[in-house]
């Protein structure tokens, strides 16, 4: 979870969710006798980023650490993100930001499909907003992958819509891009750039980020370094 593409305001009118995602994340971690008998299994790991963004927007000022945690069991799953912002950008004092998400994903043969739900939170502002997510894929070729990502927040009905494409040069190396637009009078956002996989566990990626917002944010370079376990 190295990037967060979503449309965020803290103005946003909130909905009855504080009880919802908690009460998912605590359903994913279930008995051990189904665990045992479903296969639950945990991911967790963190990524250092030089500049975190979302849709091209600057939401730190210079590098933030990011770690997450994940269960899943038979394609359902649920976890919690984080991140430092700053509160010069994002105000009232935010400082921290953490994201709890629930959803099921599934693959039938090249294609491959995320239903998601996502709710954003901040230390200093409280519960911002969420998002229903439909993100699919379609491996063209063994090396070349293309998709679709599809976020709407039902409080305001504004949609942020994503195409995205990711070719392996080698088993390691590989390229991608992406392009993004925001409904309701938003704006544009595109990035373009490499990932390398130093070893199953640490990952590298560079890539150059634009967008139609007027500067700072019009276009930058962020660099990360990822790190990423699971269980069993």
């Amino acid at each position: 979870m190295v990037l967060s593409w979503r449309y965020r305001n803290n103005g946003w009118t909130v909905m009855n969710h504080r009880l919802l995602l908690p009460s998912v994340l605590a359903a994913a971690i279930l008995t051990p006798a189904v665990a045992a008998a479903q296969q639950l299994s945990f991911s967790f790991g963190a990524s250092v980023v030089s500049e975190y963004e979302a849709n091209g927007a600057a939401q730190s000022n210079g590098f933030a650490f990011q770690p997450y945690v994940e269960a899943e069991i038979a394609g359902f799953y649920a976890g919690v993100w984080a991140s430092n912002v700053d509160p010069g950008l994002l105000g009232a004092g935010n400082t921290f930001e953490y994201d709890l998400y629930a959803g099921y994903r599934n693959s039938i043969g090249a294609f491959s499909y995320d239903v998601q739900y996502a709710r954003y939170f901040y230390n200093g502002t409280g519960d911002c907003c969420g998002e229903a997510i439909l993100s699919l894929g379609y491996d063209v070729t063994p090396k070349l992958n293309l998709g679709a990502r599809f976020a709407w927040d039902p409080d305001t009905g504004t949609v942020n819509s994503r195409v995205l494409g990711s070719y392996a040069i080698t088993d390691a190396f590989s390229v991608n891009a992406r392009y993004g637009t925001i409904s309701n009078g938003g704006h544009q956002y595109w990035a373009a750039g490499a990932s390398y996989a130093v070893s199953d566990v640490v990952s590298l990626d560079l890539a150059y980020h634009g967008t139609t917002l007027p500067a700072p944010d019009d276009s930058r370079i962020i660099g990360s370094i990822s790190f990423a376990f699971s269980y069993p």
